[in-house]
């Protein structure tokens, strides 16, 4: 697992900001930060152990990413776009 998170880190740092399509609205950047920054509170402080941490780091890792890059794979799969849906909204 921790190969693949690495390699999806790279694939990320590697592509340029403006190549990227953005298809996260700005609120849930800042929600999949501060749910990165808990994740990393609870691991480092030894509240959650074993692999069940292990496993949280690893979505609180790829949560911190998406939220830098503002785009998501998975919601470009399903055909999400929150800004879209923000603009809707106003």
């Amino acid at each position: 697992m921790n190969q693949a998170i690495q390699d999806y880190c790279k694939l990320l740092l590697s592509i340029k900001h403006n190549d990227v399509k953005r298809n996260m609205s700005n609120t849930d950047q800042v929600i999949r930060a501060l749910v990165a920054v808990l994740v990393s509170v609870l691991y480092f402080t030894g509240i959650v152990t074993g692999t069940f941490a292990s496993v949280l780091l690893g979505a609180g890792i790829i949560f911190l990413l998406t939220s830098l890059t503002g785009s998501c794979p998975l919601y470009s799969l399903f055909g999400i776009n929150t800004p879209e849906r923000a603009n809707k909204l106003k």
